[in-house]
């Protein structure tokens, strides 16, 4: 029975961490969100409004090109780096520059030329929705790496 649980251990850290990097992305997109409404809010006479249609076209770019390149940026420095300060803090700086990406789709998406795409107050919106939610998950994913690394090292000794 203890050999069981010994060699379950591995895999039931794989999937915690697993199911904490989900629970990241999530909360990353809700904070991303959570920003954007205040810092627009500040910036703009009003705040957007969180309506269903709002939530598509920023968590469809998320869910498919934010959250698994997040993912994707995050294991590379990991296993480049390790588990250190410096993986966190390159995890942050890169997910935090990938922005871009997830707002250049939503443009595509919506077929709005390309110049417009730098310089309007919408792209800075999702600069800023998208650049927050990289910011956090960076950060999460850091944190999640090295408490689930430290709950390894105490379940072996």
């Amino acid at each position: 029975m203890a050999e069981r649980s010994i060699s379950d251990t591995p895999r039931r850290l794989a999937a915690l961490r697993r199911l904490l990097t989900v629970m990241v992305a999530l909360l990353s997109y809700i904070g991303g969100c959570a920003l954007l409404v205040l810092v627009s809010g500040m910036w703009l006479v009003e705040a957007p409004q969180v309506t269903l249609s709002f939530l598509f076209w920023t968590f469809m770019p998320y869910a498919t090109m934010g959250a698994p390149f997040y993912w994707m940026l995050c294991s590379v420095i990991t296993r480049r780096l390790g588990r250190n300060k410096k993986a966190m803090l390159m995890s942050i700086l890169v997910c935090g520059l990938y922005f871009v990406v997830p707002a250049a789709l939503v443009y595509i998406m919506l077929l709005i030329p390309v110049p417009e795409l730098l310089v309007s107050r919408a792209a800075l919106m999702f600069y800023i929705l998208f650049g927050s939610s990289g910011i956090l998950f960076g950060f999460g994913y850091s944190i999640v790496q090295r408490l689930v690394s430290a709950e390894s090292e105490l379940s072996i000794k």
